[in-house]
């Protein structure tokens, strides 16, 4: 089963870029770090000796470096996210605090009452 697990694999990913299929940035290789561990489970699971598992590692090598390639690969983009994401929160923060008066972002700070004030609605 590992054996062609990783030419399946290939061959999936060559198929969906010939069919031109849309789908969500990250999605193949998600599918493809889920499907190389779900592989690599279902082999320890059932291999009862250790020279099978020995027997199994000249195959299932191969399914733990692309797992890690698609892994890594999913990082990146993550990373480009959270980097994105915080210098747009980095930009508000500044642009709010330094630079109060451009723009829509803008409100009146509220101030708390005094002690021993009174407050009425």
């Amino acid at each position: 089963m590992a054996k062609r697990s990783l030419s399946f694999l290939h061959n999936c990913v060559q198929e969906i870029s010939i069919l031109e299929i849309c789908y969500p940035e990250g999605a193949v290789a998600c599918w493809i770090l889920l499907s190389c561990l779900e592989v690599l489970r279902t082999c320890e699971r059932y291999s009862d000796s250790s020279n099978k598992i020995q027997y199994y590692c000249l195959f299932t090598a191969s399914l733990w470096a692309y797992a890690r390639e698609k892994l890594m690969e999913l990082g990146e983009q993550l990373l480009f996210v959270l980097n994105f994401t915080g210098l747009f929160v980095a930009f508000l923060i500044f642009r709010h605090h330094v630079w109060p008066h451009a723009g829509h972002f803008t409100h009146k700070r509220a101030t708390a009452p005094s002690r021993g004030a009174v407050v009425r609605n």
